[in-house]
């Protein structure tokens, strides 16, 4: 049994075989990965204790700030995963998951002053681009929110568009399915 990309090959364990005190012993990616294990297993209160342990070991990874905040987004604890979304941006400003999931919280916590705002943070251009229309449906905003996903269909004429947002889909999760599928119907026609 060994954990591999962040996923446990035999489920009937919560955690990476790792080193037994690898935990303790300081590596915040080994605890990052097991946290990850536990969510594929749908151990979220023991992937929640994980990415507090992350944040604790290095405080200054955005990515251990960013699945902190992922974990507590899934678990609706919105109060506690913006701060912590908002942490890994400000640490690293190319987290992308880190802005989608700030917008996502946003929008559901109906601080629409906020929305715009940290998108025009976000350094990609491709993930600018799936979140306009995000938000502006989010702010009532159709027309907008339609000239934008034009926009971005326009942009994906080539393959390499079309993979580039996939990708972002995969990074940012699947939130954005239903876009990438709709851009693929527009591009099979």
């Amino acid at each position: 049994m060994f954990c591999f990309g962040g996923l446990v090959r035999d489920e009937r364990i919560s955690r990476c075989a790792l080193p037994k005190g690898s935990f303790n012993g300081g590596n915040s990616d080994y605890v990052r990965s097991a946290g990850s294990s536990a969510v594929y297993l749908g151990r979220f209160d023991e992937a929640l204790q994980l990415g507090h342990r992350a944040v604790d070991l290095d405080p200054l990874n955005a990515q251990g700030w960013e699945q902190l905040g992922e974990i507590e987004f899934f678990n609706g604890q919105l109060d506690k995963a913006a701060p912590d979304c908002k942490k890994a941006v400000e640490l690293d400003p190319d987290v992308a998951s880190g802005h989608f999931f700030l917008i996502q919280i946003f929008i559901l916590q109906g601080r629409s002053q906020d929305i715009l705002p940290e998108i025009e943070r976000v350094r990609s251009d491709s993930l600018r681009g799936v979140l306009y229309p995000i938000a502006y449906n989010a702010l009532g905003r159709k027309k907008e929110s339609d000239a934008a996903l034009r926009e971005l269909i326009a942009k994906l004429k080539t393959t390499f568009g079309l993979c580039d947002l996939t990708h972002l889909s995969m990074r940012v999760g699947l939130y954005l399915h239903p876009l990438v599928r709709a851009v693929v119907d527009v591009k099979s026609r």
